[in-house]
């Protein structure tokens, strides 16, 4: 699963895709609602055995969870799927339960 932030710069998809390719397509699902977005044509680049996808997202929402699909923009064959989950926590300090934790006091 990937992480992103409900942001519209530039972030990053790294995949290891099924076949390499110059430029793809990216199917964005939200699972909530079921509704897709598609990003064509996006240029991509090639880095140890991954592919490299820069994207400017518009529809992020936060807390939710989306699934993906990288197509061959020329051959429409899918290459990767994935799910991404979007939230507004420092990614390097993620951690799903936050907030949720209530410390207890003692009662011994």
């Amino acid at each position: 699963m990937k992480i992103l932030l409900p942001s519209t710069s530039s972030q990053l998809l790294k995949v290891i895709p099924r076949e390499y390719s110059t430029a793809v397509d990216v199917v964005l699902t939200n699972e909530d609602n079921n509704v897709s977005t598609t990003f064509s044509n996006i240029a991509i680049s090639t880095n140890a055995g991954y592919l490299d996808i820069y994207i400017s997202f518009t529809n992020l929402e936060n807390d939710t969870f989306y699934s993906f699909k990288v197509l061959d923009y020329t051959t429409k064959d899918i290459i990767h799927r994935g799910r991404i989950f979007v939230t507004d926590q420092d990614i390097n300090k993620f951690t799903i339960n936050n907030g949720q934790f209530i410390e207890r006091g003692k009662d011994n």
